[in-house]
């Protein structure tokens, strides 16, 4: 995404679909300032891992300090999301060795729960 196309965001777009998202990185911080339609908001870390759901967003928005992508989608289509377990202090992953495999909820194209 470009500068410009972050900072206008939705403004002045249609509402969006149910199944329609605007998946904005790198994005730790959303509001919803001038929008037309409530929207909710999933904030995902460096690993994939949802961080908080904010579904319905506030107009003053939100914001996740650890989140590097944040996912928007109309009011009520991420209610079923949940954030991922607590983290504790991670150990180095060995040369190597993938990370996990990010699961995407039913309603992005995964597999679901």
């Amino acid at each position: 995404t470009t500068v410009w196309s972050r900072l206008v965001g939705l403004l002045g777009t249609p509402d969006l679909a149910r199944s329609e998202v605007v998946v904005l990185a790198p994005c730790s911080a959303v509001h919803g300032v001038g929008l037309r339609m409530c929207i909710g908001a999933a904030f995902i870390d460096r690993h994939g891992m949802v961080r908080r759901v904010v579904d319905p967003l506030p107009r003053l928005g939100a914001r996740v300090d650890e989140a590097v992508m944040v996912i928007e989608a109309a009011t009520g289509v991420l209610a079923d999301v949940r954030p991922g377990p607590p983290r504790g202090p991670r150990k180095p992953r060995p040369p190597g060795v993938a990370p996990p495999p990010v699961l995407l909820p039913q309603w992005m194209g995964g597999p679901g729960r």
